[in-house]
């Protein structure tokens, strides 16, 4: 993959992330409302923001005019999130929080490893998913209340051969090369003696604890989390979902400068200390001691998926069979190691969007061939190996009913789906308190909101 093609990777994750922020405290942009919609407003600052993310995005330059656009997006959803309130929709807080969670490693995903992730924004993971909790909340309720204003709409057969038909014959779309591709996991394991070591260590700082020793400073010394460590092992308050399941065990159940015994988790051993707890977060110091792995860890681990591999090559086993049996991933092994697009949930990927490590793995297997061992990061940062099978290579293409019903479909259904949001959206504009800043009343994408606003400069 290009260096050009990566860095459009980096502008992608980019603008995905640019979400509008509210200030906590609105009295300081009173002067910059430009517009209000029932109980909501919309900040010039949320304009801004998006506009100069799209010009990034873009790498070229564009309109002023596309801010319409974007305060236009921005109306749309405010108006649906008043609404939500309206009709007492509610999202909750483990929502929130599964939906930054599943956002955050697809870009973890995209960008290799946590640590280039929050080196790219010069923030921490907990700091971004504060920043974004708030507006990945508005973003929920939005999408709650406009699913069900279009859940009842479908298309038949006949109507997607209809529409496909009514697309002029130079404006069929093109579809790029795409695979459906399926993998073996295995994670090194730690040599038994290293995790011994690494035990006693951990028993033996917990024994300087004990003595008296500052926990801090400890954490600051012997932490092998960089991230906590150079803030004395301090983590930030943290939701229990976004916690290991036997670290927020115990980190939940810790009193203020209470000390955990000796807690493994799937990162390796944690010393933790209570800082403090409110409602569903917990605020905690913790030291971590990571046990190393060798190189020859990851030879056994590659040699055993060698080995899996001239298994299915010699057909005393299939690949389904050898996922169920051997792999040890647990989000894919359940689809028989398929994997899914993050974007749309297809198992279909177009070969310019996937990772570098994946391309480099797939660009020279025909259909039904699979990979040798290969090494990759795995979103949560820990190092395993995994064999890649091609189950399934499209061309590139111009659509066809043929071979491209179900996203002619998709696309379809839509359409249909939009008009159907776009006749809801023009009832409740009509039935809104609206103010609209006059400097936005020559935006032609805004004209629907303009005959319901009370002008205000």
């Amino acid at each position: 993959m290009s260096l050009k093609l990566f860095k459009k990777y980096l502008l992608f994750i980019a603008a995905l992330l640019s979400c509008s922020i509210r200030a906590q405290d609105n009295s300081n942009y009173i002067d910059n409302v430009i517009a209000i919609i029932g109980e909501e407003f919309v900040l010039r600052s949320d304009v801004e923001k998006q506009f100069i993310e799209l010009k990034n995005q873009s790498q070229q330059d564009i309109s002023p005019s596309v801010k319409c656009d974007v305060l236009n997006g921005i109306l749309q959803q405010k108006l649906l999130v008043y609404q939500a309130k309206v009709d007492s929709v509610e999202i909750t807080e483990d929502e929130v929080e599964n939906e930054l969670d599943r956002r955050f490693r697809h870009y973890i995903q995209m960008l290799g490893s946590q640590e280039n992730f929050e080196r790219f924004y010069n923030k921490s993971i907990v700091e971004l998913k504060d920043e974004f909790r708030i507006a990945i909340k508005e973003q929920l309720l939005a999408n709650k209340v406009r699913s069900t204003i279009t859940q009842d709409i479908k298309v038949s057969p006949s109507e997607v051969k209809a529409y496909f038909e009514a697309i002029p014959k130079d404006s069929i779309p093109f579809f790029n090369t795409q695979v459906e591709i399926a993998q073996i996991v295995i994670f090194p394991k730690v040599n038994p003696v290293i995790e011994a070591y690494t035990l006693e260590k951990a028993k033996a700082i917990k024994q300087r604890i004990k003595n008296g020793e500052d926990f801090s400073f400890l954490a600051s010394a012997y932490s092998e989390d960089p991230g906590s460590a150079m803030r004395g092992g301090e983590l930030d308050f943290m939701h229990r979902t976004e916690l290991v399941p036997e670290f927020a065990e115990v980190a939940f159940k810790l009193k203020k400068d209470s000390i955990s015994d000796i807690v493994e988790s799937s990162f390796g051993y944690h010393i933790i200390q209570g800082i403090e707890r409110r409602g569903e977060k917990v605020k905690v110091r913790h030291i971590l001691f990571r046990p190393a792995l060798s190189s020859s860890d990851e030879l056994i681990a590659r040699n055993k998926l060698d080995s899996i591999r001239t298994l299915i090559l010699n057909e005393e086993t299939t690949f389904t069979q050898a996922v169920e049996r051997f792999s040890e991933d647990d989000n894919s092994k359940s689809s028989g190691g398929l994997l899914f697009n993050n974007q749309n949930g297809s198992p279909l990927f177009e070969t310019g969007a996937l990772s570098p490590e994946l391309y480099f793995s797939v660009e020279k297997l025909n259909v039904g061939e699979m990979s040798r061992p290969v090494a990759y990061t795995t979103p949560d940062n820990k190092k395993a190996f995994r064999i890649i099978k091609l189950n399934k290579e499209i061309n590139a293409h111009k659509a066809s009913l043929d071979t491209d019903y179900e996203e002619i479909k998709n696309t379809a259904l839509g359409e249909k789906k939009e008009a159907r949001f776009k006749e809801w959206l023009e009832k409740k504009i009509k039935k809104s308190y609206i103010n609209l800043n006059s400097n936005y009343m020559h935006c032609k994408t805004l004209e629907l909101w303009q005959t319901r606003s009370t002008v205000k400069k």
